[in-house]
């Protein structure tokens, strides 16, 4: 039996409210996706979900997403997160805005900052804050770019404000 999304049933619910049989994957509909808050525990898996925060010793997580993940040993297959703290982190074909991790194994990923201790993977990352790295890793903005982008910035603001302080007096 396939499911078809335009066989809707006669009877609707009123609005705001759940019908009272959702389709299942036993009844031909598509995998329940679920949505939680908080998911803390030693072991967390999740899969076809999101979650708001991930807190675990060990997590994976697959086909799904979550605004902060923070675990000893994390593993992301196809998903995302916007914040990543972890021990060891390995993302496989996944995304994240910023990873902070002692080792990150990232094969076919989309970083936007990682800050770690080893990276190494085939990625693409915005800003790379390593002590080593190792395979195709492709920076915009690599430690030492970012070293000399500070001093930079940070020699053009303290020349305006001395230009301020200067012109100011008058």
């Amino acid at each position: 039996m396939d499911y078809d999304p335009n066989n809707v049933p006669e009877e609707t619910p009123p609005e705001g409210e759940l019908p009272s049989e959702l389709p299942t994957p036993a009844a031909g509909g598509p995998p329940p996706f679920r949505l939680a808050a908080l998911v803390q525990a030693n072991n967390v898996e999740v899969s076809m979900g999101a979650a708001l925060a991930i807190v675990a010793n060990e997590a994976r997580v697959e086909r799904a997403g979550s605004v902060v993940t923070v675990a000893r040993d994390l593993s992301l297959h196809q998903g995302g997160s916007q914040w990543l703290l972890a021990g060891e982190a390995r993302l496989e074909r996944s995304g994240s805005g910023i990873i902070i991790s002692r080792q990150v194994d990232a094969p076919n990923a989309r970083i936007g900052v990682v800050a770690g201790g080893n990276v190494e993977g085939n990625m693409q990352v915005g800003i790379l804050l390593a002590n080593r790295v190792e395979g195709n890793v492709q920076a915009l903005m690599d430690t030492k770019s970012a070293v000399r982008f500070g001093a930079a910035f940070g020699a053009v603001f303290g020349m305006a404000l001395l230009l301020r302080r200067l012109l100011g007096r008058r």
